[in-house]
């Protein structure tokens, strides 16, 4: 088996029950990619799972509380945004490299099935800015890692990417998706599911697209916090 990002064969010995079952708990990616990417542990704000040293809520957090004073917080995310999976995004979304969207499918599987929601929903692109990559990154991370989903909005054009703005820019930014799908969406649950969470504007209109549905709970998610 290779490594789902260096590629290399990924060589070592096995345990007893990994050779049992080898199918449930095989690595994607080898030990020393492993050490490129940091899980979020346990100490980390409940409402963002923003890594820090304590499970109080974060400052972001605080502030966007006021603004949304009926919306319960519930953003999961996997791993820390440190230099490993900055470099593993730039090479995934901006370089085209498609491949990598298995890297992390068994934990994101996994983690997404502990949700228990009944609708997954990615985070759209416009539809020039997926012309111009050739994919949407959050549907082909899902698609690899067989979590199946909806395509609940739709994001406008005349948008530059978030990758280009500032923070004060990001938090200024205006609502720039729609719901474009309503079918069956009262009494549900839904997972918004992105690649990476900054500032969490973007999460946060997207939930405001949800706020007129009947008996809808609204739940987050990221690869990458």
């Amino acid at each position: 088996m290779d490594c789902k990002y260096c590629r290399k064969p990924i060589i070592r010995n096995l345990t007893i029950v990994e050779c049992l079952l080898p199918l449930a708990i095989y690595p994607e990616i080898c030990v020393e990619c492993q050490k490129k990417f940091q899980r979020i542990d346990e100490n980390c704000c409940p409402y963002c799972s923003r890594q820090q040293s304590t499970k109080m809520i974060c400052s972001d957090c605080e502030k966007w509380a006021k603004l949304y004073p009926e919306y319960h917080f519930q953003h999961t995310a996997l791993y820390q945004y440190n230099q490993g999976m900055k470099e593993w995004i730039y090479r995934f979304k901006f370089l085209g490299d498609i491949q990598l969207a298995s890297t992390f499918s068994k934990e994101l599987n996994k983690a997404i099935h502990k949700q228990k929601v009944d609708i997954v929903c990615p985070i759209p692109l416009s539809n020039k800015r997926k012309q111009e990559r050739g994919y949407n990154q959050v549907e082909e991370i899902l698609k690899a890692a067989k979590v199946p989903y909806q395509l609940l909005l739709s994001k406008r054009d005349d948008l530059s990417p978030q990758s280009e703005k500032t923070k004060e820019e990001r938090l200024k930014m205006s609502q720039p998706f729609e719901l474009s799908w309503t079918d069956k969406m009262t009494d549900c649950s839904i997972l918004i599911v992105d690649d990476v969470y900054t500032t969490g504007r973007t999460m946060l209109h997207a939930i405001d697209c949800f706020k007129e549905l009947t008996r809808v709970k609204i739940k987050t998610f990221s690869l990458a916090r």
